[in-house]
């Protein structure tokens, strides 16, 4: 694979229930993908120096849109309604900040 970008995309496989990862790269003559991680015995006091598989920035940041559509959240953020609560709140906290201050907001 020198040379080539390889890249990850994640689709919701409803079917089984998970979320399906495909890796594959781009060439003149079509694409390749792979089938499956093969994984290897490590050997006593061997360290790993390479990853599984590595991608740029952009090819990472199009797998998390992907996760996302599919309906994957980080664990330690708030759901987008717990965002717009919280904002909710905030914008509240501060009405009655400025008003109990005689602050006039200058929006």
């Amino acid at each position: 694979m020198t040379g080539e970008q390889l890249q990850a995309r994640a689709q919701w496989a409803d079917y089984r229930g998970s979320i399906g990862i495909s890796l594959f790269t781009e060439r003149h003559n079509g694409f390749s993908y792979g089938r499956s991680v093969e994984f290897v015995q490590s050997q006593p006091g061997e360290v790993v120096s390479q990853p599984t598989f590595a991608l740029s920035r952009t090819m990472a940041s199009q797998l998390m849109d992907d996760l996302w559509n599919a309906g994957i959240r980080p664990t330690d953020q708030g759901s987008p309604g717990q965002i717009a609560a919280m904002q909710n709140h905030l914008a509240d906290m501060k009405t009655i900040a400025f008003h109990a201050l005689k602050i006039v907001d200058s929006k």
